[in-house]
């Protein structure tokens, strides 16, 4: 159950928070952290009907075998699980470009081209070595991730109290309940990834209860992180600021702790990307996997190696 909470925290925090913050701040003000707890609302509820089918059907296709259950139409359920691919691998492709973009921060004469190669293959090597060493590369990964946040919390609580958490100040002349709207539907997207859990079912022990858990608890642990973000981020940091930089948390770090190299951001960056990568590349291949199973693709995509236990053929 941890190693999967772990996956879903992993998979939620992403990147997305660290630039979010200061939109949603921009749209809403000072009560930024309310945008976040209606999104956690409808994204509890959407996360709700994924643990009741994940208890139903754990199979690795995920919402492919949802959607074939539910209206025996093969075509319909091959067009969902590539969407889902799709949405996978695009994530891989672009946080290849983060991680090589934060790497050059730091070592400038290294190629694009060939971080980008050497990472992904990095990653698809711990990918095929199985789930366990997969696992293990995610929670290191998410450990780190998580001190990001903590930092930015811990610079925040050296000025809470200098804002007022409830008052909705729209940067536009609108009304408060739309700017707040606004602000959720921006804020939703920091919560994707939860979804990704229901392709672990066949490496899940006890999947039925396991399942339904680790999506519920990681959106729970999720959203009590993003409030104190947000709480800390209005309180150190003017509203303007926040909504026109470009890497707002690390405003709110070094006005916490003014001494921080910005250095120690761009390496929890490299980890956090790493882990956004990781994740997508054991999601997709599991799906890959799960499609093969239920024959909506050829059954040799879903090949699994004697000595991993992995799907190789879906991974390379």
């Amino acid at each position: 159950t941890f190693a999967l909470i772990a996956y879903g925290i992993g998979d939620v925090l992403g990147a997305g928070v660290y630039a979010l913050t200061g939109k949603v701040a921009g749209l809403v003000g000072p009560a930024s952290w309310m945008a976040f707890v209606v999104s956690f609302v409808v994204a509890g509820l959407t996360g709700l009907s994924y643990a009741e089918l994940a208890s139903r059907y754990p199979r690795a296709a995920g919402a492919a075998v949802y959607t074939l259950e539910a209206f025996r139409k093969p075509a319909v359920s091959f067009i969902i699980g590539i969407l889902v691919l799709c949405s996978g691998m695009v994530s891989m492709a672009v946080v290849s470009h983060s991680f090589s973009g934060y790497l050059q921060a730091l070592f400038p004469q290294i190629p694009a081209f060939w971080v980008k190669i050497i990472f992904l293959s990095v990653l698809g090597v711990i990918v095929f070595c199985g789930i366990k060493q997969s696992s293990a590369a995610n929670i290191i990964c998410m450990m780190i991730e998580v001190s990001g946040l903590l930092i930015v919390i811990w610079a925040g609580m050296k000025f809470f109290g200098h804002a007022d958490y409830f008052a909705i100040e729209p940067a536009k002349n609108i009304r408060p309940e739309l700017a707040l709207l606004q602000g959720s539907v921006l804020a939703f997207y920091a919560f994707l990834g939860f979804e990704d859990i229901v392709n672990m079912a066949e490496e899940t022990r006890q999947p039925e209860k396991t399942l339904p858990r680790a999506i519920l608890i990681s959106l729970g642990a999720v959203v009590i992180v993003y409030v104190l973000v947000a709480l800390a981020a209005v309180s150190a940091v003017g509203i303007d600021q926040l909504a026109s930089s470009r890497s707002p948390l690390l405003d709110v770090a070094q006005k916490g702790f003014p001494s921080m190299p910005r250095e120690i951001f761009t390496f929890i960056a490299l980890f956090a990307v790493s882990n956004t990568a990781l994740i997508n590349f054991v999601m997709c291949s599991r799906l890959l996997y799960g499609m093969a199973q239920e024959k909506l693709i050829p059954g040799w995509v879903g090949i699994i190696h004697r000595s991993t236990h992995t799907p190789y053929m879906a991974i390379l």
